[in-house]
């Protein structure tokens, strides 16, 4: 459901699900465009894996232009000490066996995902996000305009949600 009305305002809360590198980036840019226009917002980011702990399973390629991203949209420096080397292509082998090559540009890099996950979870909570580390069970969208948030070990009500996450079994059966 899309509200093009969407107002954020001096105590609105926003759900954010799904603590990656997307979700991470969307509770930054909301932080900080919040505190341009001095709004107090509550940000909430769940995310069930520790990246201390648990790996992913995802490619660590920074795409061209990652650094442009970094800089100009969540304006803040690119994370060097993150790369391990720049590439100038790779190739990604999908289900349907029909690899699919990719050309980096120059801009492309290789990193250790789980460094770049945790990297931009902990640039997210320093700016003022809450993380619960819990995996969302149920999504409620509510005719009065806020959403019912359940996890395993929590429930939260906020005035609008983002979805960034992956599509595994669990999160499948909620959306």
């Amino acid at each position: 459901m899309q509200n093009d009305n969407l107002k954020i305002v001096d105590g609105s809360t926003i759900a954010v699900i799904g603590g990656g590198p997307a979700g991470s980036a969307a509770a930054i840019k909301l932080i900080k465009e919040a505190a341009k226009k001095g709004t107090k917002i509550r940000v909430v980011i769940f995310e069930g894996k520790d990246f201390d702990r648990h790996y992913n399973q995802c490619v660590g390629v920074l795409s061209y232009p990652i650094r442009e991203i970094f800089e100009q949209a969540l304006e803040m420096p690119f994370p060097e000490q993150l790369i391990k080397r720049e590439i100038s292509g790779y190739v990604l082998h999908p289900a349907d066996n029909t690899p699919l090559e990719l050309t980096g540009e120059r801009g492309t890099y290789a990193t250790r995902r789980i460094l770049f996950d945790r990297f931009m979870l902990q640039t997210a909570q320093e700016l003022g996000a809450t993380v619960i580390r819990s995996r969302v069970t149920d999504i409620e969208f509510n005719d009065g305009g806020d959403v019912k948030i359940y996890a395993e070990d929590k429930f939260i009500r906020a005035d609008a949600v983002i979805g960034a996450f992956g599509l595994d079994d669990g999160i499948a059966a909620v959306t």
